[in-house]
């Protein structure tokens, strides 16, 4: 099995709630990354997202389901 590190890659604190986001170190097939959300209030949604290169160099951004 190929083990990926996952790394910090940004924190936000606020008013009792928490978002960390973490990427991999290490290519594995597709870039990995996490996004953890604790004690955020109810009325915020939140989306995941990734941006890549295309075949043709473009950047691309897909989107996660809309979370609560």
């Amino acid at each position: 099995p190929t083990m990926v590190v996952i790394e910090n890659s940004g924190r936000h604190a606020d008013d009792g709630y928490q978002i960390l986001r973490a990427k991999s170190t290490k290519l594995v097939g597709a870039s990995q990354f996490t996004i953890s959300v604790t004690s955020l209030p109810s009325q915020y949604i939140y989306r995941g997202y990734a941006i890549y290169k295309d075949a043709k160099g473009n950047l691309q951004t897909v989107y996660s389901e809309a979370m609560r």
